[in-house]
């Protein structure tokens, strides 16, 4: 009984790890591989569901949980493998390095995956030699407004010129990549 409780505690433990470390790359805006997102959620999900069904005393219950896992495992996947070989992202129209060189934005002209509207989008880029972190800057649809000019205002600032001269400024965090505001440009006429 001692041991199946320990393989319990360990499927679980494995679940949280995996979790944790999924949030860590939400939090510092790494770009990660579909693949490997799939791979801890697959690992995740087998080590909790199956710390779950060593807990459980009736075969029904375990075979209940464990169906229920191994369909969520299918779902996700399939899921992963739509977004990692699904539509092209789209075309990096043009790079701008930041005066240190640490920081790039890129304006990517492409296919929403979601939606079946183009969109237009700007986002602000850093790497080192082991990780990539990307966040979203600008979100535009192509009926509405394009960036023209985009450029970095500061050190830690960024100014978008849209197609019809409006100025549009953001923050962002050095360490995270967070910016602030996200600029989400819609069929609204004006700045």
């Amino acid at each position: 009984m001692t041991r199946m409780w320990g393989w319990t505690a360990g499927g679980l433990g494995l679940a949280v790890a995996c979790w944790v470390v999924l949030e860590l790359i939400d939090h510092w805006n790494f770009v990660v591989d579909p693949l490997v997102t799939a791979g801890l959620l697959t690992v995740m999900m087998l080590a909790a569901g199956g710390g779950v069904t060593l807990a459980l005393k009736t075969l029904v219950l375990r075979i209940l949980v464990l169906a229920t896992t191994v369909a969520l495992v299918v779902i996700t996947g399939l899921t992963i493998l739509v977004f990692a070989f699904g539509p092209d992202s789209g075309v990096t129209q043009q790079r701008v390095s930041s005066p240190g060189g640490r920081y790039e934005l890129l304006v990517i002209d492409g296919a929403g995956f979601v939606s079946i509207d183009r969109e237009i989008d700007v986002r602000i880029r850093a790497a080192n030699k082991m990780f990539v972190q990307e966040s979203l800057v600008w979100d535009g649809l192509e009926e509405g407004k394009a960036p023209e000019t985009v450029r970095f205002s500061g050190a830690h600032a960024i100014e978008i010129v849209a197609d019809d001269g409006c100025r549009y400024r953001s923050t962002f965090d050095p360490d995270t990549l967070a910016v602030r505001p996200v600029h989400r440009m819609g069929y609204e006429p004006g700045c």
